[in-house]
């Protein structure tokens, strides 16, 4: 189980217009998991430090793009640039499906964000030229290979730029920009070294109480979606489909196979494997039968709002506590990357001391209506692991 006691920063205040992190979001749309509310998602809008604290006026005329919303050392960063960035994320949030009222909420805080992560990645940019930090072929090529993994099943990068309007000239030229300035984090961060059995162990005694997961489920399905406007016949006919490739199953034809062939969800891709889940995770009827159900068992069609399924469980783990030896390769994975964190941290707060950095713009920012406060993380016994992308948000 991959345990969250821990979240490295991934550099989203450094690089929040990322491309790869714009042009591989995928819709959360349908396969039986609940959608997650606005508040129960991760937001940090500050880290590493809200650098619009005055306050903001509205009812204002827009700022031209050319007009300076900062300036760091005397160099602008316009509002153009920001909304570039901005206009990326809120892309991603449509595809996601992000209700529009949530959207107008969304944009005034992305804007103050986008503008931060320009600042510093501005600064980072200034000083890898000032170490003469240069990519070798070798470093793109990897860095390219390690992109092209990333992107969902069957996609080209033609096909993903083309997706997110980004021409081929803007991705190379970010692209570079951006494994550049890894570089730079990476050889700043220094040598992180791995906790030792003593830190583990006492990191474990004091987060006893944490060590406890709930029962899960590992499993496959095949959907057949219904829309919620379909008729009765449609409704008929993708159950009576449903029920086919059940009898298909039944009589020993391969799971996978049937999948990509028949599946509604993105997950057809994997053979129609989800991510490990919880009870609650899931719709109700969905969990009912995932949870009842016999290990390796081809289970009887269900209905759900999202359509029909055929479940079959691949693993079903009761409650427990997680030992030392369970746990150990994910504590220390955490509690490196919490030092590495602190490390490129401190080192992006000494860039910015160091740097004079003015908000001609900030009273011009957009007055979105607050955003939901984020809920603080919940005990690890209260977390499974992530749902796969293509998880429908919760109910």
């Amino acid at each position: 189980m991959q345990m969250k006691l821990y979240r490295e920063w991934t550099w989203k205040t450094a690089r929040l217009a990322f491309v790869a992190a714009v042009i591989i979001a995928v819709p959360l749309t349908g396969c039986g998991q609940k959608e997650k509310p606005v508040a129960d998602q991760e937001m940090d809008l500050s880290q590493p430090g809200d650098l619009f604290s005055q306050p903001v006026r509205s009812g204002e005329p827009e700022p031209d793009n050319s007009a300076a919303i900062a300036t760091v050392d005397g160099e602008d960063i316009t509002w153009g640039d920001v909304r570039r960035e901005v206009d990326r994320a809120m892309k991603i949030a449509e595809q996601r499906q992000v209700p529009p009222e949530q959207m107008a909420q969304m944009r005034g805080q992305l804007t103050r964000q986008a503008a931060e992560t320009l600042i510093i990645k501005r600064l980072l940019l200034r000083e890898a030229d000032r170490t003469n930090v240069v990519l070798t072929d070798e470093e793109i090529e990897t860095a390219r290979t390690q992109f092209m993994s990333r992107l969902p099943p069957g996609m080209t990068l033609d096909e993903a730029l083309a997706k997110q309007n980004i021409t081929k000239d803007e991705f190379d030229n970010e692209f570079a920009t951006e494994v550049r300035i890894n570089k730079l984090v990476e050889s700043q961060a220094g040598d992180i070294t791995e906790p030792t059995d003593e830190e583990v162990a006492k990191f474990y005694e004091e987060n006893r109480d944490r060590m406890n997961v709930p029962e899960t489920v590992t499993a496959r399905h095949i959907l057949i979606a219904v829309p919620p406007e379909a008729t009765d016949e449609a409704k008929q006919a993708a159950k009576t489909k449903a029920e086919e490739v059940h009898a298909k199953l039944v009589e020993g034809a391969d799971f996978a196979a049937l999948a990509a062939e028949y599946s509604d969800c993105p997950s057809k891709a994997r053979g129609g494997l989800l991510p490990r889940f919880g009870r609650g995770d899931m719709v109700k009827p969905f969990e009912d039968a995932a949870f009842s159900q016999k290990k390796d068992d081809i289970g009887p069609v269900v209905e759900t709002p999202f359509g029909f399924h055929v479940i079959q469980v691949s693993e079903h783990s009761e409650a427990h506590e997680m030992t030392l030896d369970e746990v150990r390769a994910d504590l220390v994975r955490g509690m490196k990357a919490q030092k590495r964190q602190l490390a490129i941290r401190d080192y992006v707060e000494g860039l910015k001391a160091k740097a004079d950095i003015k908000f001609p713009g900030a009273s011009s920012l957009p007055a979105p209506r607050p955003m939901p406060t984020p809920r603080p993380a919940k005990p690890i016994e209260a977390q499974t692991p992530p749902a796969a992308p293509e998880a429908a948000p919760a109910e």
